[in-house]
């Protein structure tokens, strides 16, 4: 598939849902990050507008078909990019932070190290039962720490910590700039309604928006203002580059194709998954699943030749998402999402061979239950490596 950028110029707005009308003090509020079917509708837009096709001015059949043909195009992403200054192109990817990495701040109230501690399944002693549907064990750390999270830990992490993460993950030390970044700042900006006749502020017609600023100050000290942008990729080619407004208030962005590709799986992960037969499942988007947090299409299918056995969840608390269905002119139903970064630790059943192409298969695809989903971009998800242990809780982590 194409892969594309769009950097947003003024700050993006991702509304969050709620009310904003003509009331003086009202506020528009973004998300601190777009969910993929703001995505997949801006390039389904961006699509029909380059393609010169128009939803209103045709009979109802071939309305329909116009409706299906956009709503086939798949699209895979946002992920967080960091660009080039000269050049405008990738220079560093970023991933969500993984649910199964838990940070701890290192000793010193000024340090800037953390201590990156790993969650595992446990399985649990003789005689204990938990409210875990289906069988499913717990995840804790091995050992337990009594210690506090770090409150700055990182939203995103670089792309090299992640993909080591992915193949040998292990607790470390290491220090918050060099592990990742919060990626794009909130910008508030207070406005003033104008009287069209006078030109002058209507009394008490104050408002505030709030956005996404992509240009921000580095904390890494590799340089003093950084570039980010959004990076996708899609199986349509009617796109072309150019300005567009996209998001809320119809901010510019520039898109533009890129020639720098999504990152591709290591060999190494290939390899220690099959040797070990388990796996882990990190999502880079939030998923939506008919189970709640359980993925069906993922774990009930057999696919090349393996079969997914669901041992433990690590995940974060549910996101939920609404929207405007453009083509039945009403709301879209409000639902509950697995937030990105999520991780699904898995017993594969097949051979060596049949798991390697399973992984294959299974990096940067959706792996939401419905079709319609994965199209949108919904449970973009790449493999990590697991060695399969389930290590049994000790009493004194229970107390």
């Amino acid at each position: 598939m194409t892969a594309w950028i769009i950097e947003p110029i003024d700050p993006l707005i991702v509304r969050d849902g709620r009310p904003f009308g003509p009331t003086p003090g009202v506020r528009a509020t973004s998300l601190n990050f777009p969910f993929p079917s703001t995505l997949a509708g801006g390039v389904r837009t961006r699509y029909g507008l380059c393609q010169n096709r128009d939803f209103d001015d045709v009979d109802a059949a071939k309305k329909a078909d116009l409706i299906q043909t956009v709503m086939g195009i798949a699209v895979a992403g946002p992920i967080l990019v960091q660009l080039e200054h000269e050049t405008g192109e990738v220079a560093r990817w970023f991933a969500p932070a993984p649910a199964d990495a838990l940070l701890f701040q290192a000793a010193g109230p000024q340090s800037n190290g953390v201590s990156v501690r790993r969650l595992l399944p446990h399985a649990l002693p003789e005689g204990t039962h938990t409210n875990l549907p289906g069988g499913l064990l717990p995840t804790c750390l091995v050992p337990p720490d009594p210690s506090k999270p770090c409150r700055k830990a990182p939203r995103f992490w670089y792309w090299d910590k992640f993909e080591q993460w992915l193949i040998l993950p292990t607790s470390n030390e290491t220090l918050l700039a060099q592990l990742g970044s919060n990626g794009p700042v909130t910008e508030t900006r207070t406005h003033v309604s104008v009287q069209p006749g006078t030109g002058t502020a209507a009394e008490g017609a104050l408002f505030q928006t709030s956005g996404l600023e992509f240009s921000n100050r580095s904390t890494d000290g590799l340089s003093s203002v950084r570039r980010l942008a959004l990076a996708f990729t899609t199986t349509t080619d009617g796109l072309t580059p150019g300005l567009f407004p996209f998001g809320g208030e119809r901010r510019l962005t520039s898109w533009r194709k890129s020639v720098v590709h999504f990152p591709q799986c290591p060999s190494a992960l290939i390899d220690s998954i099959a040797s070990t037969q388990s796996c882990r499942i990190v999502l880079l988007t939030p998923a939506h699943f008919k189970a709640g947090f359980r993925p069906e299409w993922l774990t009930m299918d057999t696919t090349d030749g393996v079969k997914a056995s669901l041992i433990s969840v690590a995940a974060g608390r549910a996101q939920v998402i609404s929207g405007w269905d453009f083509a039945l002119r009403t709301p879209k139903p409000t639902r509950r999402l697995v937030p990105a970064g999520a991780v699904f630790f898995l017993k594969l059943d097949g051979d060596k061979d049949s798991i390697r192409q399973w992984v294959n298969r299974m990096w940067m695809q959706c792996v939401s239950d419905d079709t319609q989903d994965r199209l949108d971009g919904f449970g973009l998800a790449v493999p990590g490596a697991w060695s399969g242990e389930t290590p049994k809780m000790k009493t004194e982590m229970m107390a």
